[in-house]
């Protein structure tokens, strides 16, 4: 599976949030920051889509948020390959992510 060959294009990013809370920054404390990814995929459209986001805390508050995507649109050929119709279950090839 991992030699699977999937045709891909990167077909749109995304900015999911963004905010910045000027009030909970403080120039004295340290800096938290959190990092999480998660990953979604859309059978009608054969897409998988990565999102990342990145929280920014100082003294327990937040203070800057982003959360970008980026959404693949997969080959229909490819998608056939990595999609099981019967379980509804999408195996990607862990070198594509």
């Amino acid at each position: 599976m991992d030699n699977l060959k999937i045709n891909f294009v990167l077909a749109k990013v995304t900015t999911e949030q963004f905010a910045i809370i000027e009030d909970n920054f403080k120039n004295d404390s340290d800096i938290k920051l959190q990092i999480n990814f998660r990953f979604a995929a859309d059978n009608k459209q054969k897409v998988v889509a990565v999102f990342n986001s990145f929280v920014f805390e100082a003294n327990t508050k937040q203070f800057l948020l982003i959360e970008a995507g980026c959404h693949f649109a997969i080959a229909p050929d490819s998608w056939d390959k990595i999609h099981n119709k019967d379980s509804n279950k999408l195996v990607v090839p862990s070198g594509f992510l």
